[in-house]
């Protein structure tokens, strides 16, 4: 894992071992910061990782010159992982880390952010339970999103897309077989 472009470009990030996280893999990373780059939705932007493990998608995002990143992580070891990948990045001062679950933190009305990135673990979208549980998660997250911004959401290809009151059909999907990431907009 390292960091595409941007000021921190090339620099390693460092990750768990084993398999308790899913990094964004650098060819998807590259793919979704393309679509979001092409419509300016990176530069100068306030961003919402929800489900942040190590940090690689807002820490790109803060890369390509976002204004500023809170990082959503339940876990107090990734969140040192994150930490560790801010200062090797120079990126901290922009950047707000908070140890907590997500649904505990969308349980307090967020500040609108410009763009909102969700990588909730996959058998969200498998587990009858968690998929019900989830799609009160996704409601909170489209509230977060200020008007005319972007909320983005990794899931399996396999899986059924979530549908929430209040949250519009995505207008866009990239999808490479094996994944998919859903692309939607908060009306102005």
């Amino acid at each position: 894992m390292r960091v595409i472009a941007g000021s921190a470009r090339g620099v390693p990030l460092a990750t768990p071992a084993g398999n308790e996280t899913r990094p964004l893999p650098d060819r998807i990373k590259k793919s979704l910061f393309s679509i979001l780059d092409a419509r300016g939705r990176t530069a100068g932007a306030g961003v919402l990782d929800l489900y942040a493990g190590v940090g690689t998608v807002g820490i790109e995002a803060l890369s390509r010159g976002a204004a500023s990143c809170v990082f959503v992580e339940r876990s107090a070891a990734f969140c040192r992982i994150l930490r560790a990948n801010l200062a090797k990045t120079r990126l901290e001062g922009a950047a707000r880390v908070v140890v907590s679950t997500v649904e505990q933190y969308l349980s307090v009305p967020a500040v609108g952010a410009d763009l909102v990135f969700l990588d909730p673990p996959f058998e969200t979208a498998s587990v009858p339970r968690l998929r019900e549980d989830f799609e009160w998660v996704l409601r909170k997250a489209f509230s977060a999103v200020s008007a005319g911004g972007w909320m983005v959401l990794r899931m399996e290809s396999r899986a059924e897309p979530f549908a929430a009151d209040g949250v519009p059909r995505p207008f866009r999907i990239w999808e490479d077989g094996r994944q998919r990431l859903l692309f939607y907009e908060k009306q102005v």
